[in-house]
Formats: structure tokens, sequence, C-alpha cells
């Protein structure tokens, strides 16, 4: 847990606190883009359900990542193609 808050901290810019945790989802690359680098492991994500308690203006990669927020309806669809961040979102008690 302390992880994942830190890593919301320098993906995203923000201080959160976890309220539930969703569990682990195995990594669902597609067998095009395992022979694309069939030499990287498989990963397992564990993803947590957060409240921001504070979002800041500048946090260590807003250099390298933008910082977006969403409807549930728009995040499915831009998660269309990352299977396993879109089970994670369904996971979640967000509103749908």
């Amino acid at each position: 847990e302390e992880a994942a808050c830190r890593e919301a901290w320098e993906e995203a810019g923000i201080e959160c606190k976890i309220e539930k945790e969703l569990g682990a989802i195995e990594e669902k690359r597609t067998e095009a883009q395992i022979k694309k680098n069939p030499h990287a492991p498989r990963a397992a994500y564990r993803f947590y359900e957060v409240k921001v308690k504070e979002e800041k203006d500048s946090w260590p990669e807003a250099h390298k990542r933008d910082r977006k927020w969403m409807s549930y309806v728009k995040a499915k669809e831009v998660l269309r193609d990352r299977p396993e961040l879109l089970e994670a979102l369904e996971r979640s008690s967000i509103k749908r």
C-alpha cells in the first residue's frame, strides 16, 4: 500500500489514502505483444482504490506523464487496449 501511494505521487502528483484493495491481476499481453519482446517476464499487478487527499501542481514525473481525470465511460474507452487496467476499473466502486 505504501508503494502504491508513492507511485501515485511520483506518477500523478497526488497524495492519497488507500480505501480498498482491488486485488491482483495478471498481465494480459497478446501473442503479438509477447513476440515483440519474448524475454520480458509476465507481470502481476496489484490495484488499489484510493481517495485523493491533495493534488499537486508539480511532481517527480510531470515531465513525462500527464494527469487526466475522467468519467467511468471515458476511462473504459481509453483503457480498451489494456485489459488488466480495464479489469481493475471494473472492480472499483467508481460511479458508473
